[in-house]
């Protein structure tokens, strides 16, 4: 089943707060004190988050491009 513009404003607001926590996590690694072991978490995760962010943004883009071509061939 094709998603709807509502399954989409849901995956992206759901996007938005992953990013707010992966900018939270930068924060940490860069100001965090070395010998921290949130630090060095925080450090060790972030491609790992940053990696799934990408490709949830670009599912979300390609699934906004099949939604756009359904509206095409149905008007």
């Amino acid at each position: 089943m094709p998603k709807t513009i509502s399954d989409l404003q849901l995956e992206a607001v759901h996007l938005a707060g992953m990013i707010g926590g992966a900018e939270v996590l930068s924060e940490q690694a860069m100001d965090g004190a070395d010998e921290d072991p949130l630090t060095a978490m925080a450090h060790n995760s972030l491609p790992a988050i940053f990696e799934d962010l990408r490709r949830r943004s670009y599912a979300i883009a390609d699934d906004l491009e099949k939604l756009e071509k359904q509206e095409r061939q149905n008007a």
